[in-house]
């Protein structure tokens, strides 16, 4: 993405409501919103876990210490709230073929190792450089997309999960831009007390504190591992790399935007050393840190504070820390990630103002929906429509998106940016 593309970004942005922060670069704050905004991004994360934990026979203890360690970490370093997600496509394969955890963490170290020679070499850098950001708000909007889809691929509903469902999107609607209590809170509290009466609990028979163990993968590990690998790729590229360091600029401002070299960076690092102490692979997802952002969070607080539980909760229950996933029931995980892939959605809207890109942003997000490979093949096809120049278009192409009947949305002036929607 050139310079001024990026400039441009960043001022649209900004006019239609997209708020960055003006706390202190660096700052870390507790309040309820960082509190509420670190449950965030539940929604993706603790269902992927818990599959790979029952049908992966991964080590629960392991996944939880590790999955917080590096929550804690991230919010140290990068002091945002930046996510940490399982790897989707690496998860969904393995979970789909049952793959064994030796052959889970190849395709985490085959993917820090790729990740981590992109950021240090710079290609990461001019790879952003040769996408249009028309292309990289459709990664957004598949993202949003595929958020949804998860939703209603959880197995069936019956009439109390809806009513559930319906009610925790209420309360969201309501308190979307409440600046006195962030919606995740009641969201939770509506999780905890539909947990409490179904009658779940946590298990009984405490032995002791657990610790993370080793999972060394062989050679044979690392072929197997390959095609896990191949899908994963574009889609972190796009939907990891530029989507999220697109996103920290919008949300947050230039000063305080994370390149995409130094996501990638630490992408590789974390990938490197989480799968080989029975971690799972795992990314900053851009859907991710939307959730977080859009239930409060606006500091490296938010991760920290997740971190911690997940940590807490891997040393003191073992390998009964799956358990704790069923204090978040369905219901709540769902329209917290109908909650993610609105926030997620409405950052992709302020470029989108010609039908050129709008076609070609939809287009990314449909081949994300309709295919494995979508993100690659989306993010190419985009790409090269978005640098034909405009005088060899047909004239309907370069008309406005409002010319469709769509009204263009204009925030009124809310005053002091950053504050709390």
């Amino acid at each position: 993405m050139t310079p001024s593309a990026a400039s441009e970004v960043h001022s649209v942005a900004t006019r239609d409501s997209v708020r960055p922060s003006r706390r202190p670069a660096g700052s870390f704050s507790l309040d309820r919103g960082e509190v509420s905004g670190a449950f965030g991004d539940l929604g993706t994360s603790l269902p992927l876990i818990l599959a790979l934990v029952t049908i992966n026979k991964m080590d629960a203890a392991s996944i939880f210490i590790v999955f917080g360690v590096l929550h804690i970490l991230t919010g140290v370093f990068y002091r945002l709230p930046l996510a940490i997600q399982p790897l989707k496509a690496v998860a969904v394969l393995a979970i789909a073929t049952r793959a064994p955890p030796e052959v889970i963490a190849a395709a985490g170290l085959l993917l820090g190792l790729i990740f981590l020679v992109l950021g240090l070499s710079g290609l990461v850098d001019r790879i952003a450089k040769l996408v249009p950001v028309g292309a990289i708000r459709g990664v957004q909007l598949g993202v949003a997309s595929l958020l949804i889809v998860f939703i209603f691929q959880q197995g069936t509903w019956n009439p109390a999960d809806l009513l559930v469902f319906v009610l925790c999107l209420a309360a969201l609607a309501g308190l979307w831009s409440s600046k006195i209590l962030p919606p995740g809170i009641p969201l939770l509290v509506v999780g905890v007390a539909w947990a409490v009466s179904t009658g779940v609990g946590l298990p009984g028979g405490w032995q002791g504190p657990s610790f993370p163990g080793f999972t060394i993968p062989r050679m044979g590990d690392f072929l197997v591992a390959v095609p896990y690998v191949i899908p994963q790729v574009p889609l972190s590229l796009a939907n990891v790399v530029l989507a999220t360091s697109l996103l920290t600029r919008d949300l947050f401002g230039p000063e305080r935007a994370v390149s995409p070299r130094r996501i990638a960076e630490t992408y590789g690092v974390m990938n490197l050393i989480a799968p080989l102490v029975g971690g799972v692979p795992a990314c900053h997802g851009s859907g991710g840190l939307a959730g977080h952002y859009r239930f409060g969070a606006r500091t490296g607080t938010a991760p920290i504070i997740i971190g911690t539980m997940f940590v807490i909760s891997g040393f003191a229950l073992g390998s009964n820390s799956t358990a704790i996933i069923a204090l978040f029931p369905r219901p709540v995980l769902a329209a917290m990630l109908v909650g993610t892939a609105v926030e997620l959605a409405r950052h992709s809207r302020p470029l989108l103002r010609r039908r050129r890109d709008a076609l070609a942003a939809g287009g990314v997000a449909l081949a994300a929906v309709i295919h494995p490979f979508g993100f690659l093949f989306g993010l190419i096809g985009a790409s090269l429509a978005l640098r034909v120049p405009e005088a060899r278009l047909p004239a309907w192409l370069s008309k406005p998106v409002t010319d469709w009947g769509v009204a263009e949305e204009r925030a009124p002036d809310r005053g002091t940016r950053g504050q709390r929607p």
